[in-house]
């Protein structure tokens, strides 16, 4: 299942819940997915990419790990907990695609970001 969320982002949402955010500038921010399954996602992007395709030693990659401490996908966010980020970890307070949104942006924008400090 794929929509567009935004203005600048489309999700792809698989039926185990895993997630695919693709952002309108140019970053991508995978949920759950294996190494080989991202490389499928980089060349899907690359092929429709237009004509701004980066090199691939100009790709900037970021990996962590992640966790939920709920498992109800419809929980708003009033529950009582908190997300903990430490070193390459996250741990999510529900599965909901709003609060992974939330932090793809951060996750996307920090990675383009680093690109333009080299």
């Amino acid at each position: 299942n794929s929509r567009r969320i935004a203005a600048d982002v489309c999700v792809l949402q698989l039926e185990d819940g895993r997630l695919c955010f693709l952002f309108g500038f140019g970053s991508v921010v995978c949920w759950g997915f294996k190494t080989d399954e991202l490389r499928r996602v980089r060349r899907l992007v690359r092929r429709t990419g237009g004509s701004e395709t980066l090199r691939p030693e100009e790709v900037e990659t970021d990996n962590m790990y992640f966790g939920c401490e709920q498992v109800d996908y419809d929980q708003d966010f009033d529950v009582e907990g908190n997300v903990s980020i430490s070193g390459d970890n996250i741990t999510l307070l529900t599965k909901s695609v709003d609060e992974a949104l939330a932090y793809s942006y951060a996750f996307a924008q920090s990675v383009k970001l680093s690109g333009f400090e080299r």
